[in-house]
């Protein structure tokens, strides 16, 4: 099993460097560090994708910075966002709060 979880541009896992007995891979990276060459030719690995959510159907989220599946969003947007419209108050916001003496509401949902 590999677990992935980089800030790279570029897909580092390729066909080269997975070797024969990997049967699963979790990718949190956005964007993916999976080369699509290894989907193709390993069908015998599951690939796991994580750091993206799918949103409800017929929603038309767009990024211009990443292009993600449709009714899709980064993983930490969505977290936030949620918790926003929830009026969850965590003990870091509440740091936030009295360091940037503003709501945490106002800073996250934008």
């Amino acid at each position: 099993m590999i677990v992935t979880a980089s800030n790279s541009i570029t897909p580092i896992l390729t066909p080269s460097n997975v070797g024969s007995t990997t049967q699963i891979i979790c990718d949190v990276s956005v964007p993916t560090d999976v080369d699509t060459d290894l989907v193709t030719e390993r069908p015998d690995i599951a690939f796991i994708r994580g750091g993206v959510a799918k949103a409800p159907e017929n929603n038309q989220f767009t990024l211009d910075v990443i292009e993600l599946p449709k009714n899709h969003l980064l993983a930490c947007m969505t977290e936030t966002a949620l918790l926003g419209l929830e009026r969850r108050v965590l003990a870091h916001e509440r740091a936030i709060e009295r360091v940037l003496g503003a709501k945490t509401g106002s800073l996250c949902i934008v």
